[in-house]
């Protein structure tokens, strides 16, 4: 339901737990950020982007460890070589 922005860490830890998919708009890139849960319970981010490719998939963490560094790492390692 719309776009939301969160502009300090301690507004984005507190969202990342209510919601399920984001899109992330880095430096070099962007890409679809979801939450997938596990049978244990436990919450893991995965970014996916597409190209000439096909889709591109890389593990994200948990998330305590979405910062802005690590998202903006793995947008550099999804658009690698485009």
């Amino acid at each position: 339901e719309g776009s939301l922005r969160c502009f300090g860490y301690t507004e984005w830890e507190h969202r990342v737990e209510e919601i399920d998919a984001f899109k992330f708009r880095g430096t070099a890139g962007s890409f679809i950020a979801r939450k997938e849960r596990r049978p244990h319970g436990h919450a893991y981010w995965y970014a996916y982007t597409w190209g000439s490719e096909g889709r591109r998939k890389t593990y994200l963490g948990r998330p305590a460890e979405l910062t802005l560094a690590r998202l903006e790492a793995m947008v550099r390692k999804l658009h690698k070589g485009e």
